[in-house]
């Protein structure tokens, strides 16, 4: 039986020095110093591993951190003014693991539980929006800052492992990993902006169950490797990814988005076209065939090798992320642009890459 543990106290100061005045926001606002801020975190880990046999471990890891708030999150728009993010505080996380570990000559098996909770997160985003119901003094399109804040997040799932060994030059290989990662509260959000004096307090987003745009959140993987006593070596890996989603735009699941360009409700809402709107896009399930290998020879003193890959072999065109726009920030906005054939603001998406293929060669004296 093992016990570790460990103890981290931070503590930071930091503030804001405007060296202009810039003229959207005159005076103190953005010139000199701003209003300091300090916090004080601390953290706490902790490893158990008990030995049931040489054969058989069990570890338990667990931790509570405390993370101060980096200064680009301090303020709503550290380029241009003095204003800092209301009740912004220090990021908590709890998190721990329980993992199995079976090592024998032929095969090893590894099985992971995990369990993290974030909470009091801080995001910012800057975009240019139509639809902003926030009253006459508030114009209905601007570049703004959207401050979502009081964010917690919960992650949890399984991951394994799975590695034979066949006649002696024969590797086979599996894992895999089915787990969730979602918005577990509904974070407060609101906006500012040089095209209006204060903030528009957009009160409650509502994001729980949705997920977190974080990649896939389910992946498995089988794989086989030969070693040749020749002194050449090739490795086969077919992978399996699915469940992967864009990433919601929060204003959109804030009370705004119900509302008239009169600041009242919008009176003929369908309910399950809205819900249609609001659902989150998953990306789909995709695969990807993979293949490495090499040989080394030696040459009286010198050993000389070549190492190739390729990946994504069938070429495969597959989307690793996205994001939601939050060009249209209420129902009819929304509703018009995508009741388009071809959308002017619809979701972004980054692309995997194709078919790589890589060749290394060379020479040790």
């Amino acid at each position: 039986f093992e016990m570790r543990g460990s103890f981290r106290v931070e503590q930071r100061s930091s503030h804001r020095e405007g060296k202009f005045e810039n003229g959207s926001y005159p005076g103190e606002r953005s010139f000199g110093k701003s209003e300091g801020s300090t916090f004080l975190s601390f953290g706490l880990k902790s490893e158990l591993i008990y030995k049931i046999t040489g054969r058989h471990l069990l570890t338990f890891h667990s931790a509570y951190l405390e993370t101060n708030p980096y200064l680009n999150n301090m303020f709503s728009n550290i380029r241009e003014n003095n204003d800092l993010v209301l009740d912004i505080g220090k990021e908590k996380a709890l998190g721990f693991d329980l993992a199995y570990l079976f090592r024998h000559p032929y095969f090893r098996i590894n099985l992971n539980l995990y369990y993290l909770q974030t909470t009091d997160q801080t995001k910012l985003g800057f975009y240019y929006t139509d639809g902003i119901m926030g009253g006459e003094e508030v114009p209905s399109s601007a570049f703004v800052q959207e401050v979502l804040r009081n964010i917690d997040k919960l992650r949890f799932g399984v991951e394994f492992g799975l590695e034979v060994s066949l006649l002696n030059n024969f590797k086979f290989r599996t894992v895999g990993m089915f787990g969730q990662a979602t918005y577990s509260n509904h974070p407060q959000l609101y906006l500012t902006s040089d095209s209006f004096n204060d903030m528009v307090d957009l009160g409650t987003s509502y994001l729980r169950n949705y997920r977190i745009s974080n990649g896939p959140q389910q992946a498995l993987s089988f794989g086989i490797e030969y070693s040749s006593p020749k002194y050449w070596w090739i490795g086969m890996s077919y992978n399996l990814f699915d469940n992967a989603f864009i990433s919601v735009a929060p204003i959109n699941r804030t009370r705004n988005f119900f509302l008239d360009s009169d600041g009242k409700p919008i009176e003929k809402i369908d309910d399950e076209l809205a819900k249609k709107l609001l659902s989150q896009e998953s990306l789909g399930a995709y695969s990807l065939f993979n293949v490495v290998g090499g040989k080394s020879w030696k040459v009286k003193d010198m050993y000389f090798g070549i190492f190739l890959s390729a990946n994504n072999v069938t070429n495969t065109v597959f989307k690793t992320g996205g994001f939601e726009q939050s060009r249209n920030a209420n129902y009819n906005t929304l509703l018009e642009d995508q009741s388009r054939q071809q959308p002017l603001f619809g979701p972004k998406y980054w692309y995997g890459m194709r078919g790589a293929y890589f060749v290394s060669v060379y020479l040790r004296l």
